[in-house]
């Protein structure tokens, strides 16, 4: 096996120069325009943007140079030689990952270990999400890929096969399409993510083309706070489970893509699944790391990079990795939690933790979630939502705001007028630095 390479990508330090008082700019509509949204408050109140160490957008060519000298993994159209069923599974738009800049390289090595693009299937990891338009795949693939190969969308309904049973005592039953493929491939983002430590890798696979009975036993442990964790993936038993039904049923190969505070391509490490996974988490802790303040009178969730609809928006308190610990509260006791989404997916969709689906639960309920809602005020920020769209998730108590003025002027109103305010542009990416600490 070969040693597996240094990291050579490099962290960017971003400028902390004085920004106007009383205005931050945050990143706007992922997928969905990439736009400016200008926050304003009222004059006077000490406002920050709150940033993480970030990371410059990698060139095309660095993309494939990381793809064709893979970490621990022969190179894949050696991989690829003498393969006939062959899937690449992808995520959908509630993740970052720019999989039209990976697939055309990805191809191009198939191609030349002999395997044609009609033997390739793309098979989209859904979950319990809902399934992807033409349009959206455009967004995600690009046209020229979405009119050579054929995609499918994931059910977790149907098309399902068991494969065996984690040692967790869960019922493993995957998407037949990739047990049945001879060459698996997996391309994600690894960003933050509320108990599986961080998305990608091995969580295409479990939740992503599982069962929705195998989705609802892996996930029914870390709704009740019971295991899981933010930013960590060793000692993590929702990972542990995840890492053990990909290995059963086998993957060639991955390719795990970090983004930047623009939702660009920071970084990507490709190669054997486990090892190139590692990789890219080292990376993303350095990339992802946030210095976060205490004890903030307002602070400000932004929701980019996954600011689609209601429920990933609630990633967007990602960066509030130690959720129970009294001392380290971002906001305190009392004060102010605005969440900012742009949902153009509206509400959006999410066949298990939706109302009325197998896992609701109400946010200050949920076990991931409750020690930030409960004992203050929360006011979501959505031009395109409507109260009861936010109230199956929040309490009746939570404002809805469609324009930003409204904001402003309800916490002129319930807020002191030396009150300090902290602004988190990506809340989905950002990560406590203290955590590693």
């Amino acid at each position: 096996m070969p040693n597996v390479k240094k990291n050579h990508q490099k962290p960017m330090e971003v400028s902390r120069n004085p920004r106007k008082r009383g205005s931050i700019e945050v990143p706007w509509k992922r997928w969905f325009g990439d736009e400016k949204m200008r926050l304003t408050f009222p004059s006077g109140w000490n406002v920050k943007k709150i940033e993480m160490r970030d990371a410059e957008t990698v060139s095309d060519e660095e993309i494939k140079r990381n793809i064709l000298i893979p970490l621990a993994s022969p190179p894949l159209r050696e991989l690829a030689r003498g393969r006939k069923r062959s899937v690449i599974v992808i995520d959908d738009l509630n993740r970052p990952t720019e999989t039209y800049r990976i697939l055309p390289v990805l191809l191009e090595e198939m191609e030349s270990a002999g395997i044609r693009a009609e033997e390739i299937d793309v098979l989209v990891s859904l979950g319990a999400h809902r399934p992807m338009s033409r349009g959206e795949l455009v967004k995600k693939i690009g046209e020229k890929m979405v009119n050579t190969l054929k995609v499918y969308n994931h059910n977790p309904y149907e098309n399902l096969t068991l494969v065996g049973k984690t040692s967790f005592g869960t019922p493993l039953y995957l998407n037949r399409m990739l047990v049945e493929a001879d060459l698996k491939i997996v391309v994600g983002s690894v960003i933050p993510h509320p108990y599986a430590g961080f998305g990608g890798g091995a969580k295409l696979v479990l939740p992503g083309l599982a069962g929705m009975d195998t989705i609802e036993l892996n996930h029914k442990p870390a709704y009740a706070s019971m295991s899981g964790a933010i930013g960590r993936v060793e000692g993590n038993q929702r990972r542990a489970e995840i890492e053990e039904a990909a290995k059963m049923v086998g993957i060639d190969f991955a390719v795990n893509s970090i983004s930047n505070s623009e939702g660009r391509t920071a970084g990507i490490f490709a190669g054997g699944l486990a090892e190139s996974y590692r990789e890219a988490v080292r990376y993303a802790q350095k990339v992802y790391a946030t210095d976060v303040p205490y004890n903030l009178d307002v602070a400000v969730f932004n929701a980019f990079p996954k600011d689609d609809g209601v429920i990933q928006s609630f990633n967007s308190l990602n960066v509030w990795s130690s959720r129970s610990s009294s001392d380290r509260q971002i906001v305190k006791p009392g004060g102010t939690v605005v969440i900012a989404s742009s949902c153009p997916d509206g509400v959006g969709y999410h066949g298990l933790t939706d109302k009325g689906m197998r896992l609701y639960v109400r946010r200050d309920k949920h076990g991931s979630f409750k020690d930030i809602i409960n004992g203050r005020s929360i006011i979501f920020f959505s031009p395109n939502l409507i109260p009861r769209d936010i109230h199956d998730f929040l309490p009746e108590t939570t404002l809805l705001c469609r324009r930003w003025k409204e904001v402003e002027e309800e916490l002129k109103r319930t807020v002191q007028q030396d009150a300090s305010v902290g602004v988190f542009p990506c809340g989905p990416l950002q990560i406590d630095r203290s955590i590693f600490t």
